[in-house]
């Protein structure tokens, strides 16, 4: 996301912005994030206490409480340092953009 405004100064303009998420997106993440720690871990935990009380006993179920809540967790940080690391340059190209948009071309 992208906020700023335009400022007179002497004979020309200051541009001034801000890069970042946008709030509604960090406050997806922080309840996605938050609801997945507490499912999670819990699911995890109660999958964990059931393979070392009753070894004997491992279906299917219990692999996946241990494993699906780490895969999650693991694809939401990837996902999040993907999209981070697309937007590394997006400042330098959008004041590229407006130099060339704004600074009169030389006959």
């Amino acid at each position: 996301m992208l906020a700023g405004s335009i400022q007179p100064h002497g004979p020309g303009a200051v541009i001034r912005g801000k890069f970042g998420m946008h709030r509604l997106t960090s406050a997806f993440m922080f309840f996605w994030f938050g609801g997945f720690a507490v499912k999670g871990i819990f699911d995890f935990v109660e999958a964990l206490i059931t393979l070392v009380s009753q070894p004997a006993l491992q279906p299917g179920h219990i692999w996946a409480g241990l494993i699906v809540p780490a895969l999650m967790l693991t694809l939401g940080v990837v996902l999040l340092r993907f999209g981070r690391s697309r937007d590394r340059d997006e400042d330098l190209y959008l004041l590229e953009f407006l130099r060339g948009v704004l600074e009169p071309e030389a006959p």
